[in-house]
């Protein structure tokens, strides 16, 4: 392949991935997420102060709402610390008539995050298996609904998985050849990581590992590296990572304004039994990172360690965790081709490579992406009773689709000849298709492992498929229909009334007319309605009898309509 041909296929498939996410942001209302997301974005390039909403680090909702600082809407005067959803609530009553367009202008630095994840992908892949296997990593993340979803939606997802990659590949990078400018890098990648989501915190402990195992990693045998096999020394060693763990330390700090309380760390109240047993071994420590990061950190393993509200799964609601959730929804959420041709590059032995390399001829480079992978999926999922979305383990898919790559590199060829180019077209054909079936509705996605969209909410919920994000096509349903009002049960915090949707709250006995219940309330989840006043809780009771009766049409998989 050309080079011009390679370049311009990659530009097709970034614009054609751009594209179908453009298309779809007039058609989705602000998740539950969002909502609260970037006016606490903007509420940080406002006033400095972080406390609003700790629970996931700053960078990507500040990154999100720079079009904001543009556009300058009103902001309440008053908030209280971790009251976020309030303080978005407030956000939307004094930005109503503007409010559809802000969260459009929000989610757009989202796309272009996106866009430099694939060009990541593709380069990553095309730098280890050629042109044809950076195309193939870059199909799989251009196709894939789950990314087609997260792109146009302004939560943290996508950005970072970005900046997770970033620091999984820099860090690669410089323990294949160290030198000081690699381990800059390095460094600068590992603390945005740490700014975009507290999952990075992973590889904190992967670095350690990566130094204790530079001298496997690096690619050539010979050469004037900082830190070559044959003068790695344990003083260099020392030294390159602790430039690499100062240049985060410094990002993360820097990431929250320099922020800084005087307290001790045995000061603090913690609410996560982690933190307690932590702070009872070094309460002598000072505080090792910016108080609004350790509160939000807290936070977020205070609900990995009891989710104040209940999972879903196979149509049954329940506490705890159960510890097949994510691989089934990994099974049913990620496209069959990708699965399969991710199955075909782990396992699949490459004739050109020595016998004598084991873990199936995989090189070092590849062992330890999976390392990461795997030391990442336990680490989220192990006891972690938030089990809410297959969106958590999104920043290691990219991993993933590098690791596909390997289809279109010479071993492959080389094992299975040109019957590989049929092979890969009709994965390619599947894949292509089944994303274009449930264009724009790509968070409702569920392979035929699954059922298809249409039986999804039988076996998954939450940002799996019902995340408040249908309310224009319900306005566009009423406005066709000519339907003056409807009864609605809507699961979301945005007030339909900004969708020009005149509703009145579900009631029991409901009058006669149409009858509009999010799946999230039909299938019972307690979740209370905050769009209304005053505020109320969902009347699962009288919904539930509607499980049992057909919709006679649904809105984008996640709203179910009744005529009463």
């Amino acid at each position: 392949m050309k080079s011009w041909q390679e370049r311009l296929a990659a530009a097709g498939l970034l614009a054609l991935f751009a594209g179908l996410v453009a298309a779809g942001l007039p058609r989705h209302s602000p998740t539950v997420d969002e909502f609260a997301h970037l006016p606490a974005g903007y509420h940080y390039w406002k006033s400095g102060d972080f406390s609003l909403y700790a629970k996931n680090p700053p960078l990507v909702k500040m990154i999100a709402t720079l079009p904001w600082l543009i556009l300058q809407p009103a902001r309440p005067d008053r908030f209280s610390k971790g009251q976020a959803w309030r303080y978005a609530t407030e956000f939307m009553r004094l930005n109503q008539a503007d409010y559809i367009r802000l969260f459009s202008w929000g989610r757009v630095p989202i796309i272009f995050l996106a866009l430099l994840l694939g060009v990541g992908i593709w380069r990553g892949s095309r730098r280890r298996y050629g042109p044809v296997g950076g195309l193939i990593s870059l199909s799989c993340f251009c196709l894939c609904p789950n990314f087609l979803a997260h792109s146009g939606l302004a939560t943290v997802d996508v950005g970072a998985s970005l900046f997770f990659g970033a620091a999984v590949f820099a860090g690669l990078w410089y323990f294949e050849r160290p030198s000081w400018p690699r381990a800059g890098l390095a460094g600068t990648a590992l603390g945005l990581a740490q700014l975009a989501k507290f999952t990075s915190i992973f590889l904190i402990p992967l670095f350690l590992l990566g130094a204790a195992l530079a001298p496997r990693l690096a690619r050539e045998p010979e050469g004037k590296g900082l830190l070559h096999p044959k003068s790695y020394s344990s003083l260099r060693r020392f030294l390159s990572l602790t430039v690499i763990l100062v240049i985060t330390w410094l990002i993360l700090w820097a990431g929250y304004r320099f922020e800084w309380d005087p307290y001790a760390f045995s000061d603090l109240y913690f609410r996560s039994q982690s933190l307690k047993w932590a702070q009872t071994r070094f309460d002598f420590l000072p505080l090792p990172v910016p108080p609004s990061y350790l509160d939000g950190f807290d936070a977020q393993l205070a609900d990995a360690e009891h989710n104040k509200f209940p999972n879903y799964l196979f149509g049954r609601w329940y506490e705890g965790q159960k510890w097949y959730y994510f691989p089934f929804a990994i099974a049913v959420k990620t496209p069959i081709p990708i699965l399969l041709a991710f199955l075909a590059a782990l396992f699949f032995r490459r004739r050109d490579l020595s016998t004598t390399r084991s873990f199936w001829s995989w090189s070092p480079q590849e062992v330890a992406l999976i390392v990461v992978m795997i030391v990442v999926y336990l680490g989220l999922t192990w006891r972690n009773q938030l089990q809410i979305g297959l969106r958590y383990l999104l920043p290691l898919y990219p991993l993933a689709y590098v690791l596909i790559g390997r289809l279109g590199g010479p071993g492959f060829r080389q094992r299975f000849g040109r019957g590989y180019v049929w092979v890969l077209s009709g994965l390619g054909v599947w894949l292509l298709i089944g994303t274009l079936r449930i264009h724009p509705h790509y968070l409702a996605y569920f392979n035929e492992l699954g059922g298809g969209p249409d039986r999804g909410y039988r076996i998954l919920l939450d940002s799996n498929l019902d995340w408040g994000q249908d309310l224009p096509g319900l306005a566009d349903y009423l406005k066709e229909h000519q339907i003056a009002k409807v009864h609605l049960a809507y699961f979301g915090h945005v007030d339909p009334a900004i969708y020009g949707i005149n509703y009145e709250p579900f009631q029991e006995p409901n009058p006669p007319g149409l009858t509009a219940i999010s799946v999230m309330y039909l299938m019972g989840f307690p979740y209370k309605i905050t769009y209304t006043q005053p505020q109320s809780s969902p009347p699962l009771e009288e919904i539930a009898p509607y499980r049992n009766r057909q919709p006679y049409a649904k809105i984008g998989y996640s709203i179910f309509l009744y005529q009463d």
